[in-house]
Order: structure tokens, then sequence, then C-alpha cells
């Protein structure tokens, strides 16, 4: 299985309806541009702030049911699934695992029309420790992932 399907079946699991619609639209999960939280709270008649609070939610109610299962031995469940796919690939605790993740997305990610939506999402499931190391972290691959297609636009630029 690859990333789509493991998160799509985590989704199902974890969240209702409207929570996986907002992850849709706001990460782009359905091919189309990803969309801002205030436009995501007009299509919904709610604020922006609101969308934030229920994404941040939606990523807490995955992770934490993938943690839970994890934590009595339920891997095959697929918010679990969905964590130890990730946190394998990235290896959260080892050193360059920001440089990972934004490998991961450049590979894995190619499809969404703006991974860097994604890196948030990716560094929620990834990084489980306190806020500001998950936050600093994401910030990180944000930069990093800057940096790659910069570089690669110079590089196209100049052939």
């Amino acid at each position: 299985m690859e990333f789509f399907e493991y998160f799509a079946q985590a989704q199902l699991e974890a969240l209702k309806d409207r929570e996986q619609q907002i992850i849709e639209l706001r990460y782009g999960l359905t091919g189309n541009k990803p969309l801002s939280m205030a436009s995501i709270g007009e299509v919904f008649g709610i604020s922006r702030e609101r969308i934030r609070q229920i994404l941040k939610k939606a990523h807490k109610k995955i992770r934490g049911k993938g943690q839970r299962q994890i934590k009595v031995d339920n891997i095959n469940n697929p918010c679990a699934e969905l964590l130890i796919y990730v946190r394998a690939i990235i290896r959260p605790h080892e050193p360059n695992s920001v440089e990972r993740l934004v490998e991961f997305s450049i590979k894995n990610l190619s499809c969404l029309p703006q991974q860097t939506h994604a890196l948030p999402l990716l560094g929620y499931l990834t990084y489980s420790d306190k806020q500001e190391i998950r936050e600093h972290n994401i910030a990180e691959a944000k930069k990093i992932y800057s940096n790659i297609t910069s570089e690669q636009t110079r590089v196209v630029l100049n052939k």
C-alpha cells in the first residue's frame, strides 16, 4: 500500500464525513488545488478559525487513535498502519528525519498540486513530540522543500 491508501483508510476509521471533506479540500487530496482555510470556511459556512480547529482535531484523532492502537498491539488497524508506515520511512527520532520527510513528500506526494500543504499533515503524523518541536520540524521541512524547488527551477532556467 501507499500513503494515500493508508491515509484514506485511517480517515474512514477515525473521522466524520465533514472532517474528511475538510482535509481533502485543504490538502488537495481529491486532485484539485488545495484551498485556503478561508475558502473552505465559505464552503461550509463557518469561519477560517473553525476550519483550523477542525483540521487540528482531525489530525489529533488519526494520530491519537493510531497511537492507542499501537500501544495495545492492534497494529493491523488503519490508523496504526498509517503511523507505522510513515514513521518507518521518516524515522522521526533519528538524525536527518526532516530531510527524509521532505524526500518522502517529493517521492510519494508528487501527485498533489501543492506538496507544501501536505508537510504539516506529514509532520503531525510523524512527530508526536511536543508541539514546538513538531512545528519547528515542519518549518524546517518547508525551508528545505523551498530550497530544493528553487534550485530545480534555477537548473531548468539555466538550460
